[in-house]
């Protein structure tokens, strides 16, 4: 079995799930080829392209290929470059299997491969990219038409989480009979839990151990929600003054976002700290994390801070409900309420009980529900079960 994967979202929670999806197949004796972008200057900032990725894979002795890819933007010069190569690279190098990652991949990754007619497509989305949340306009259609003309020709679409399953099956893109739920990989065994070092970890990165800290890992962009975040911090300060609140991360919103935090005179009650390699060590030493984005696939961030010991507050939307019942894994509020958002925050910093039985609940939850093989090996029986049918 020969498996193309295309990649054009290098970072967050979608490349950590490619990096381990495509490992495991390997260590199962699948062929495996990875496409992913090379560098762009305008791409650059985007906090989704983490141009260290193609080689860190290469070092672990997967084959990777790299494409004229653009993210976060709709690019008619360079998706056609994109689209002409893998067509190009389809024809002289055959595959059973081309399987591709979010909106942008899987719109060229699976044009080129009807063209070439390689026997299986498979799509992960991650989320669709029609969504009334944005208040799209016309494009709201564009997107769904797309993804319903793809979908025809998809032989396995691949839901992260049971809501998006839902919204899915009911937008009717892809028939259920080829629609899968299958969560994303997750390397537990690197995520000691620690609800008890947080002092420790707050000094390891210069606040003082008694500092209430309250943070989130996520990109600045408007999927993520962080101006609800941003609006809730004087109301937790009105109940508890010396709590910090810490941004990490990146992208398209970062000046608005430092605009409206300066209008709200929050200069000295809150830190964005940027893109972090080392964001654990954020995550770990938060006394709460915050989620409140608008939409999800299904988020690595809360995941991580749940294997952690980090209690959770995020928004009920979909993706977050998949991870968090509310009271038992962690609290759930509405999206975009910042009152709801810290209200909550400011029940899990005065209630310390409460916030390490949700840490241990959560901890035991994502032990019994999220690793490595399983995503893995229901991936490699979905691609069988496709080449089987096609086969008869």
């Amino acid at each position: 079995m020969r498996v193309l994967h295309l990649l054009e979202a290098m970072g967050g929670g979608t490349k950590k799930h490619v990096q381990l999806l495509v490992t495991g197949l390997i260590a199962r004796k699948v062929d495996v080829v990875l496409a992913v972008p090379y560098r762009r200057p305008f791409d650059a900032r985007s906090a989704l392209m983490d141009y260290s990725f193609p080689e860190f894979m290469r070092s672990r002795g997967i084959q990777v290929e790299e494409f004229n890819f653009t993210h976060g933007r709709i690019t008619p010069f360079w998706d056609a470059r994109a689209l002409n190569e893998l067509i190009s690279y389809l024809k002289h190098d055959k595959f059973d299997i081309v399987h591709t990652h979010s909106a942008k991949a899987g719109t060229l990754g699976r044009i080129a491969a009807l063209v070439c007619r390689v026997p299986v497509i498979v799509h992960t989305p991650y989320s669709v990219p029609f969504r009334r949340e944005l208040n799209q306009g016309a494009n709201y259609w564009l997107y769904y038409l797309i993804e319903k003309m793809l979908g025809r020709h998809t032989d396995v679409m691949i839901a992260t989480s049971k809501a998006e399953y839902r919204e899915i099956a009911a937008s009717g893109i892809v028939g259920t009979s080829r629609l899968r739920l299958i969560h994303n990989c997750f390397d537990l065994e690197n995520y000691a839990y620690d609800f008890e070092g947080k002092r420790l970890h707050k000094r390891s990165l210069g606040w003082p151990e008694d500092q209430l800290l309250v943070g989130t890992v996520a990109r600045l962009s408007p999927q993520k929600g962080i101006q609800t975040l941003l609006e809730s911090v004087p109301w937790v300060r009105k109940h508890i003054p010396d709590v910090l609140f810490v941004i990490v991360g990146d992208g398209e919103l970062r000046q608005e976002i430092e605009q409206r935090a300066e209008a709200l005179d929050l200069n000295d009650k809150w830190k964005l700290v940027g893109p972090r390699d080392d964001y654990l060590r954020f995550i770990r030493a938060f006394d709460v994390f915050a989620f409140p984005s608008l939409w999800e696939g299904l988020p690595y961030a809360p995941i991580e801070a749940m294997a952690v010991g980090t209690p959770v507050v995020a928004t009920s939307v979909v993706g977050n409900t998949d991870l968090i019942m509310h009271e038992d894994t962690g609290l759930l509020v509405p999206s975009k309420d910042e009152k709801s958002m810290a209200e909550a925050i400011v029940r899990l910093l005065r209630d310390r009980d409460l916030a390490g039985r949700l840490a241990l609940r959560s901890r035991r939850f994502i032990e019994e529900n999220f690793n490595a093989d399983g995503p893995v090996a229901q991936t490699l029986e979905a691609y069988r079960d496709a080449l089987t049918r096609k086969a008869l």
